[in-house]
């Protein structure tokens, strides 16, 4: 029988996610990709859950490598661009892995990937609307994105056609309002 390693697991789990979907990925479908036997793989992936959460992780890495690279050099209005632009490239190019990445029932009370994965839009937005404005624009950076390319990816957007347009104006939209919203005050919470 052939060994095979953890990383060499959630390569191929990953690529049957990226590929087929998550409904594809089984225990029995990644021990084939990788030559071993299915039981095998419960030695070092107790289930399927403890997989998902293996790929959700390693995606997240990836996920991050490119917002920071696209961010690298910038100054922070343009680096907010181009994340935006590398994050909506991500969702696009990796649909099933983009949906297992925010699938709610996978989240974890550790949250140090996604945390690091998404560090890039605070720190680009953080140098538009202040240090202490940073994390609140950054959230929503990310509830406009999130939302826009899951309407793209699950087809469901309120128009077809090419979305290019769209999200240029919404991302051109944000980044304004944020660096608008710089001088001012940040809204009390509502009692």
């Amino acid at each position: 029988m052939t060994k095979t390693s953890e990383a060499k697991i959630v390569a191929a789990a990953r690529r049957i996610v990226r590929e087929q979907g998550c409904e594809a990925l089984t225990q029995r479908a990644v021990a084939a990709a990788v030559g071993v036997k299915a039981p095998s793989l419960y030695k070092r992936f107790r289930d399927k859950a403890a997989l998902l959460g293996a790929v959700r992780a390693e995606a997240f890495v990836d996920l991050e490598a490119r917002l920071r690279a696209a961010a690298q050099g910038q100054p922070p209005a343009a680096a907010f661009l181009r994340i935006a632009a590398a994050f909506r490239a991500f969702a696009a190019e990796c649909p099933d892995l983009y949906r297992l990445m925010f699938d709610p029932a996978l989240q974890s009370a550790d949250r140090a990937a996604e945390s690091r994965a998404l560090a890039p839009f605070e720190a680009a937005l953080r140098n538009i609307v202040g240090a202490g404005q940073g994390a609140s624009a950054a959230h929503a950076a990310l509830s406009l994105l999130h939302g826009f390319v899951r309407l793209e990816i699950d087809g469901a957007a309120p128009s077809p056609g090419p979305h290019d347009e769209a999200f240029h104006f919404a991302v051109f939209a944000l980044l304004q309002g944020m660096a608008q919203s710089e001088a001012k005050e940040p809204a009390p919470n509502a009692a």
